[in-house]
């Protein structure tokens, strides 16, 4: 690739990584078992990395590939575990709530049991939902 807005962008990111990881191109290029000019060219933006090189960089410089290649985080969903256990909660049936409420009252062998007693009522006609 030629010395493209791509390239420049890789580039901005490797030598601020290289920075932040107090690792010199020479060094960069020693640990990865290549020629140093091939470093030199990520870093000035006249050459881009291939993608076995991209992962190997991304371990180096502790930043996920995704980071490295794109210059972007990850999007990562956070999730409250309190908040989603309320919403859940709003949206379960009455008698679910009221049987999830009474089963956390027993002990593990009080649930076995009232769990064996819910398969047994499953496999009484008169009580399965007809689809």
């Amino acid at each position: 690739m030629g010395n493209s807005k791509k390239n420049q962008e890789f580039a901005q990111r490797l030598n601020e990584l290289l920075k932040k990881n107090n690792i010199t191109q020479s060094e960069l290029a020693k640990r990865m078992g290549i020629a140093k000019s091939s470093v030199n060219g990520w870093c000035k933006g006249t050459a881009y990395p291939r993608m076995d090189k991209m992962t190997e960089l991304s371990s180096i410089l502790n930043v996920d590939i995704f980071t490295l290649i794109s210059g972007e985080k990850p999007y990562i969903i956070s999730v409250d575990a309190e908040k989603f256990a309320q919403a859940m909660e709003i949206k379960e049936k009455p008698l679910l709530k009221q049987l999830k409420a009474s089963f956390t009252k027993l002990n593990e062998k009080g649930q076995e049991k009232a769990a064996s007693y819910v398969e047994d009522l499953t496999k009484i006609p008169e009580y399965k939902k007809t689809e």
